[in-house]
């Protein structure tokens, strides 16, 4: 190296990047404003991917919107339920008026239009899904008494409520809407 000649722009002693950048362009308009992608068929093939991944992500946010409407639309008693000291079903609350006069009232069954009733006999397994029980007389008395519960409360079906006083109220399932899903 020659005294003459410039030192090299990444040595120790220049007086940083703008030197190494500006040097030789004269304004600072021609200083790069983007990031280089590379090739166009690089360009492309990325384009594509995220391409994919926005069609993927939009099907999914569809699917889970399809998933939360059909909740939603899915009929309910909409009606609050606890359990008394003895283990019984006691309503504590309900939006149909002839249902709310019931409040307080523990539950026996409910009777279907052609006259039969199903005896809620243990109200606990209103409340725990089948799922996490382990013991297997116990799972399938679940799954049993919900099956028969499910096949009597239909919607567009006449039901009603029989409660332990005898006194009976005319069932409505209405659809569960936004407000019914938990957010």
């Amino acid at each position: 190296m020659s005294p003459a000649e410039p030192k090299p722009p990444s040595s120790p002693a220049s007086k940083g990047w703008y030197d190494t950048l500006v040097s030789g362009m004269g304004t600072l308009d021609a200083l790069p404003t983007g990031f280089d992608l590379g090739p166009v068929s690089a360009r492309r093939w990325m384009g594509w991917r995220l391409r994919a991944l926005v069609v993927c992500v939009l099907l999914v946010c569809l699917a889970y919107l399809g998933l939360a409407k059909a909740v939603a639309s899915s009929p309910w008693l909409d009606a609050r339920w606890s359990l008394n000291p003895q283990g019984q079903l006691v309503l504590d609350a309900a939006a149909d008026p002839a249902l709310q006069a019931m409040r307080g009232r523990v539950l026996w069954g409910v009777e279907a239009a052609d006259g039969r009733t199903q005896a809620i006999q243990e109200a606990g397994l209103l409340h725990r899904g089948p799922r996490w029980i382990t013991d297997a007389r116990a799972h399938d008395a679940v799954v049993r008494t919900h099956q028969a519960l499910a096949g009597q409360l239909r919607p567009g079906q006449s039901w009603k409520l029989v409660f332990a006083d005898g006194q009976r109220v005319d069932g409505q399932l209405t659809p569960r809407g936004w407000r019914g899903i938990g957010w």
